[in-house]
C-alpha cells in the first residue's frame, strides 16, 4: 500500500510542478476527449433495437472518453482530486493548499471550456448527423428528472469510483484498459454523476433550450463538483492517506532515535510532527535538507566538532536520514 501511495503521491508532486499552459492545453483536450463518452452513448442508442436490455449495451459507450483520457494522461479534475491531495495530505502547508487550489481551478476551467466547446459543434457545428444528435438528447433526458440534492448525492459514489481507478492504475499493469472499462461502466450504469462528462451532457442540454442556465449550473453541475469532491478527496483520499500515514511517519521517527547529532534530530521531529498534524513548520534551511529526489549534504559545526549526514530517499516511505560519519 505505502509503494502505491508514494507512486501517486510523486505524480501528483509532477503535477503540481507543471507550468499553466501545460495545465490548460492538456486539460482543454480532456474536456474534448471526454465528450467522446456522450457521442458514444448516443451512437449506440441510436443503432440498437429498443429492447429492454438496450441500457446494457450502450452504456459501455461512457467508458470510450475515459479511455481516451487516462490512457492518453490528459487533465481530468476528478483524477485531480486524489492524485494531487495526496501531495498536500503528506505535507499540509499553505503553499501547498494554493498550488492544489491553483491546479484544480485552471484543469476544471480548461475541462469545462472543452467540453463547452464540444456541445456547441454537436448543436451547431453540422459534424454530428441531425439522427445522432437527438439520439445523444435522448439518453440526456433522466438529468432534467435530478435534484440538487440528487445531483450531490449520486456525485459521491461517482467521486469514490474514479479515484479508485487512479489508486488501481499503479498496480494494474496491463489490465488498466478493463479497470477503466468496468469502473466507468458502473457508474454510467448505476446513472452516478461526474462533473467533467455531465458538464458537456447540460450545456448541450443547455444550448437545445431544455433547461435553463441556472439549472443547469446551480442545479447540476455544482452539486455534482461537490459530491465529486466529498466522494474522490473526503472519502477516498483520506482513507487512503490513513491506512499509510503511520507507515510513512515509522522510518522518520525511527531516524530521530538513530542521529547524533541534535540539529539534525530538530529537524527531523520537526518533518515528523509536520506529517503527523499537519501544522509544525520549518525553517528554509531545514526545509532544504529534505528536498526530494536530490541527496543533500548537510555540514554543522560545533566548536571543534563536525557532524555530518546524508538525507536519502527511499521511494516507499518518504525522507530517511542517516548519519555518516561524527568526526571529533
Amino acid at each position: 500500500m505505502p509503494v502505491v501511495y508514494e507512486f501517486i503521491r510523486e505524480e501528483g508532486v509532477e503535477e503540481l510542478k507543471r507550468p499553466v499552459p501545460s495545465l490548460w492545453w492538456s486539460g482543454l483536450a480532456g474536456g474534448i476527449a471526454i465528450s467522446v463518452s456522450v457521442l458514444a452513448e448516443g451512437l449506440l442508442h441510436r443503432y440498437l433495437p429498443n429492447i429492454p436490455w438496450r441500457p446494457l449495451v450502450e452504456n459501455f459507450g461512457y467508458c470510450v472518453g475515459f479511455l481516451i483520457v487516462i490512457l492518453g494522461r490528459l487533465q481530468l479534475f476528478k483524477e485531480n482530486t486524489i492524485t494531487v491531495i495526496f501531495p498536500l495530505l503528506t505535507d499540509f502547508g499553505r503553499s501547498n493548499l494554493y498550488f492544489t487550489m491553483h491546479l484544480w481551478c485552471v484543469v476544471l476551467f480548461a475541462n469545462m471550456s472543452g467540453t463547452f466547446a464540444v456541445a456547441l459543434l454537436t448543436l451547431y457545428g453540422g459534424i454530428i448527423e441531425p439522427e445522432s444528435v437527438s439520439a445523444m438528447l435522448s439518453v440526456l433526458h433522466h438529468l432534467m428528472e435530478y435534484s440538487a440534492s440528487q445531483a450531490l448525492l449520486y456525485g459521491i459514489p461517482a467521486g469514490f469510483l474514479v479515484a479508485a481507478i487512479v489508486w488501481i492504475m499503479p498496480s494494474a499493469e496491463y489490465a488498466g484498459f478493463w479497470v477503466i472499462v468496468i469502473v466507468t461502466y458502473v457508474i454510467a450504469l448505476g446513472r452516478f454523476t461526474h462533473v467533467v462528462a455531465g458538464s458537456n451532457e447540460v450545456f448541450l442540454l443547455i444550448l437545445n433550450g431544455d433547461i435553463t442556465v441556472q439549472t443547469g449550473l446551480f442545479g447540476l453541475l455544482l452539486p455534482t463538483l461537490l459530491g465529486n469532491i466529498i466522494g474522490g478527496t473526503g472519502l477516498f483520499a483520506m482513507l487512503a492517506h490513513r491506512q499509510v500515514r503511520e507507515e510513512i511517519l515509522a522510518p522518520i521517527q525511527s531516524s530521530v532515535s538513530a542521529c547524533r547529532c541534535p540539529s539534525v534530530q530538530v529537524g527531523l521531529q520537526s518533518r515528523s510532527r509536520r506529517l503527523s498534524t499537519g501544522r509544525a513548520e520549518i525553517n528554509d534551511d531545514q526545509a532544504a535538507v529534505f528536498r526530494r529526489r536530490n541527496p543533500v549534504f548537510h555540514s554543522h559545526r560545533r566548536k571543534d566538532q563536525t557532524c555530518r549526514f546524508h538525507v536519502m530517499h527511499f521511494t516507499a516511505y518518504g525522507d530517511r536520514a542517516a548519519t555518516l560519519d561524527h568526526v571529533e
